[in-house]
């Protein structure tokens, strides 16, 4: 199998990586202003070393900054974050073919089609959740309304399942050797994006460039 050619740097070779996703206007942030004022003031790049070291490296679970947005975002934001952060890291892996579960994970964020839910978790667990596009197709799943069989009666999931989920996505591609010692910084460049109004894809281009996907 002959390699994948690197990703151009460009933002029309960045845009057309994730040509894939539609717009989207996250919820309103529902944290405090002081808080939001904090997270929002960070950088999220290599050369802030003394605030990269704190924010990014736990040792007992997902790094604060991270955690602070997963936790901060709207539901619908967080789902779209992940999703990008996912994409981001099979893109740059240069995995084929691309997941079919990530793909309908992101369908069913668009237009709310619940048979679309419980397809991504088939397509997931038919690729065995083994990548963060297929575990994202497992978060999609337990942020619906039910987790019964389709036909069955609803089965609500626990409180915070899906965030909890979702953010497992993050860290997941992030700790990746796919986007190495920087996956924690370039995860948090989608998510601070969104954090600011925006709708994600300027952070996955940000935190795309400069990286190569893999043969």
């Amino acid at each position: 199998m002959s390699p994948q050619p690197a990703i151009s740097p460009s933002a029309a070779g960045i845009d057309a990586a994730f040509s894939g996703l539609r717009p989207f206007v996250p919820d309103a942030l529902p944290w405090p202003s002081s808080l939001k004022a904090e997270i929002l003031s960070q950088q999220p790049e290599p050369s802030w070393q003394a605030t990269v070291d704190q924010l990014t490296s736990s040792p007992g679970g997902p790094p604060p900054l991270l955690s602070a947005l997963a936790w901060g975002l709207s539901a619908d934001a967080l789902l779209r974050w992940m999703c990008l952060a996912a994409r981001l890291e099979e893109v740059v892996s240069g995995r084929k073919p691309r997941s079919a579960a990530l793909v309908i994970a992101e369908q069913w964020l668009r237009e709310r089609d619940d048979h679309l839910r419980y397809e991504a978790y088939r397509l997931g667990q038919a690729e065995d959740f083994a990548t963060p596009a297929a575990m994202a197709a497992m978060a999609t799943y337990v942020s619906g309304p039910s987790l019964a069989p389709e036909e069955a009666p609803a089965e609500p999931p626990s409180p915070g399942l899906g965030r909890s989920t979702a953010t497992s996505v993050l860290v997941s591609a992030a700790g990746s050797e796919a986007l190495a010692s920087s996956g924690f910084i370039r995860v948090n460049m989608i998510g601070l994006d969104l954090a600011r109004g925006g709708d994600g894809r300027s952070g996955a281009r940000d935190a795309l460039a400069g990286l190569e996907a893999r043969g």
